[in-house]
């Protein structure tokens, strides 16, 4: 019986320290956790809001352009009128006709080279616009794939949990079980005299280890309710996440 009793007290003792750091481990790993999805959270609204003004630029740089364009084609037509007009006249002879028919003529001509440079201009800002655009969809892409990689690594946490919860649970059978074990042999000391000194020795040690166990499994309570706090907390930052990802990918689309 005394043998017994000191194999449970080891096992018993053996067991809360173990679970008590596995516990711990996963606390910190948690934190740890929290902390990339903050930073994650942060790098996609930066990214997002630099995607939202690129958009914008890159429109107002197209819409420049498509007016330009406009004043391009408009200059060329009259440009046009205007080689016709000499070409008709240059038969002519009188000079002073010839002097005013070519001032419009150079006047829309410098018209028309100074607005085909500023198209240019217009079109190489696009271009430049749509490589940083281009750029920016990479890193936000980038990120929800971090994203995801971490909404993984949480789900396998969460896991690891539950399985700390079950082993949890057999050290409270097993806590039961020495109770049970501690009371069967309180109620034979009356009826074992010869073995009376051992086995109150025995319960003794048997109370304190107990003790020392329910000690533990409070620590184990306090740490499992700060540790599922920590974990409801992640899922409030990841669904905060996921919807602004969600928001970003549909006004992509637009």
């Amino acid at each position: 019986m005394a043998l017994l009793l000191r194999n449970w007290s080891r096992k018993g003792i053996g067991i809360a320290p173990a679970l008590n750091s596995k516990l711990e481990e996963a606390q910190l790993v948690l934190k740890d956790k929290d902390q990339q999805l903050t930073t994650l959270h942060q790098q996609l609204l930066e990214l997002q809001e630099a995607n939202r003004q690129l958009h914008q630029e890159k429109f107002d740089a197209q819409t420049q352009a498509d007016i330009l364009f406009g004043d391009k084609e408009a200059l060329e037509t009259q440009l046009k009128s205007l080689q016709s007009n000499r070409d008709t006249h240059r038969g002519e002879k009188i000079t002073s006709d010839k002097v005013v028919s070519q001032q419009p003529h150079q006047e829309q001509l410098d018209q028309l080279v100074s607005c085909q440079a500023e198209l240019c201009q217009q079109r190489a800002l696009y271009n430049q616009l749509t490589v940083l655009q281009e750029q920016t969809d990479r890193a936000l892409a980038d990120a929800q794939s971090q994203l995801s990689a971490v909404q993984s690594e949480l789900t396998t946490l969460q896991d690891r949990v539950q399985e700390l919860e079950r082993e949890r649970t057999l050290l409270e059978r097993e806590v039961t079980g020495l109770k049970a074990e501690r009371n069967t042999q309180r109620s034979t000391l009356a009826q074992v005299d010869q073995e009376r000194d051992t086995l109150l020795l025995a319960v003794d040690n048997k109370t304190e280890q107990l003790a020392a166990l329910e000690q533990d499994l409070k620590a184990k309570d306090t740490h499992r309710t700060r540790l599922k706090e920590v974990v409801a907390d992640l899922q409030k930052k990841l669904a905060c996440s996921m919807a602004l990802s969600a928001s970003s990918g549909y006004s992509q689309q637009m």
